[in-house]
C-alpha cells in the first residue's frame, strides 16, 4: 500500500505527458496543413497575378481591358473562396480531434474520480454517506451540463458548415450566370 501513491502518481504523470504529446501533434499537423495551404495560394496567386498583367497590357483598348479584368479575377476570387473554406475544415478536423482527446480525458478523469469517492465511500466516516451522495449529484450535473456544451459546440460547426457551403454554391452559380450573360453580350 505504501508504494501505491507513487506509481499512482508515476502513472498519472506518464498519461498526462502522452495526453499532451497527442494534443501538441494535432497542433502541428493542423499548423503544417495550414503552412501547405498558404504556401499553395501564394505560389498560384503570383502566377495568376503574372497572367493577368500579361493578359492585361496585351489588351489593345479599354473595352478588351475591363473585359479582361472581369475575366481574370474571377478563378483568383473562387481560389479565395475555396482557401477559406480550406481552412475552415482544417480548423473543424483539428477542433474535432482535440474534442476527442479532452472528452477521452474527461471520461478517465470522472472514472478516477468515482473510483475515488467509492473508495472514500467505503473507508468514511459514519454519516459522510449524504456528502458524497451530494457530490456525486453535483459530478452528474455536471456532466450533462458537458455533453449539453459538446453537443451545441457541434451544432454550431455544423451549421457554420453548412453556411459556408451555401455560400460557396451561391458564389459559385452567380459567378457561371454572370459569366454567361458576359458571353451573351460579347457574342
Amino acid at each position: 500500500m505504501t508504494y501505491e501513491i507513487p506509481q499512482q502518481f508515476v502513472a498519472g504523470s506518464k498519461a498526462y505527458v502522452e495526453q499532451m504529446l497527442a494534443i501538441a501533434q494535432i497542433a502541428f499537423v493542423g499548423a503544417e496543413q495550414l503552412a501547405a495551404l498558404h504556401l499553395n495560394l501564394g505560389r498560384s496567386l503570383i502566377e495568376d497575378g503574372a497572367t493577368t498583367c500579361s493578359a492585361l497590357l496585351a489588351a489593345k483598348n479599354s473595352e478588351e481591358y475591363l473585359e479582361a479584368n472581369k475575366t481574370l479575377a474571377q478563378p483568383m476570387i473562387d481560389k479565395l473562396m475555396a482557401h477559406g473554406q480550406s481552412v475552415f475544415k482544417i480548423g473543424s478536423q483539428a477542433q474535432a480531434e482535440l474534442g476527442s482527446v479532452i472528452d477521452a480525458q474527461y471520461t478517465d478523469l470522472q472514472g478516477k474520480f468515482s473510483d475515488a469517492l467509492d473508495k472514500i465511500s467505503q473507508s468514511g466516516a459514519p454519516g459522510s454517506d449524504g456528502a458524497i451522495a451530494a457530490v456525486k449529484a453535483a459530478i452528474a450535473a455536471g456532466n450533462v451540463a458537458y455533453r449539453g456544451i459538446n453537443k451545441a459546440t457541434k451544432q454550431v460547426a455544423e451549421t457554420t458548415e453548412a453556411n459556408l457551403t451555401a455560400t460557396m454554391n451561391a458564389v459559385t452559380a452567380n459567378n457561371k450566370a454572370a459569366s454567361k450573360m458576359r458571353k451573351s453580350a460579347a457574342g
